[in-house]
């Protein structure tokens, strides 16, 4: 299995977000965009998926180019924002939506993160961690070979962030991981590739480097002329 990303390119109102992404990603692999807000991460994983049109370039699952056929189409699934969450509805009326056949594996995500409560009550009284937690258990239920998560971090406790990369280290294992995130530290220890998206392009971060110098390599190459930064009230 594998998931081969050819020259990609994307292009919004005459902005040029990112180009020539070419990348070859294998079974067993977890993957991570990293890279300041607005560079372009979101748009490169919502054309991953099949969301937003690519410009340039193919993307290809195994031989057959993803989203060229209803198979394909069907190979993935993706953590979106918590905007798609429906707010008078409880937890469990949106797994109520799911496929009847997805019911076993959604109870024991439900189950590893203590959500039954949780599950209970209107989305509308929902904090951003509890979304977040709701997403996880609606894109995991799915037994897809790619699945694809834009800040699957966000809001979430440090006990729910463990078991969040504890999960994608299991899932990891059967399937294609593509992953965003600022959480650097707890990134670098379940991604086998981190990619920084900038301006000039992709650029692939050295396998050998750690949680803080890769938290330092960040912060080098996103915040030059920083240090100097001032403001005057």
């Amino acid at each position: 299995m594998v998931v081969i990303l050819k020259n990609i390119g994307k292009t919004f109102k005459k902005h040029r977000v990112f180009e020539n992404v070419s990348l070859e990603i294998r079974k067993n692999s977890l993957i991570t965009f990293v890279g300041p807000n607005g560079v372009g991460k979101t748009t490169l994983l919502k054309v991953i998926a099949g969301i937003l049109h690519k410009d340039e370039g193919n993307i290809f699952f195994d031989t057959k180019e993803i989203f060229s056929t209803k198979e394909s189409f069907h190979s993935l699934a993706f953590f979106v924002s918590e905007s798609t969450l429906m707010e008078n509805l409880t937890g469990r009326e949106h797994l109520l939506l799911l496929p009847k056949e997805q019911k076993e594996r959604t109870e024991k995500l439900i189950e590893y993160f203590v959500a039954h409560d949780l599950l209970k009550k209107k989305v509308k009284s929902y904090s951003l961690g509890m979304k977040q937690i709701l997403l996880i258990i609606l894109t995991c239920s799915f037994d897809v070979p790619i699945l694809i998560f834009d800040e699957i971090l966000n809001g979430l406790d440090p006990i729910n962030r463990r078991k969040a990369m504890n999960l994608l280290l299991k899932l990891k294992k059967e399937k294609i991981i593509f992953l965003s995130s600022h959480q650097l530290m707890e990134v670098s220890e379940v991604s086998d590739e981190i990619y920084f998206l900038h301006d000039e392009g992709l650029e692939k971060l050295e396998e050998e480097i750690d949680s803080m110098s890769l938290e330092s390599l960040y912060l080098e190459k996103i915040t030059e002329g920083l240090d100097e930064a001032e403001i005057d009230f």
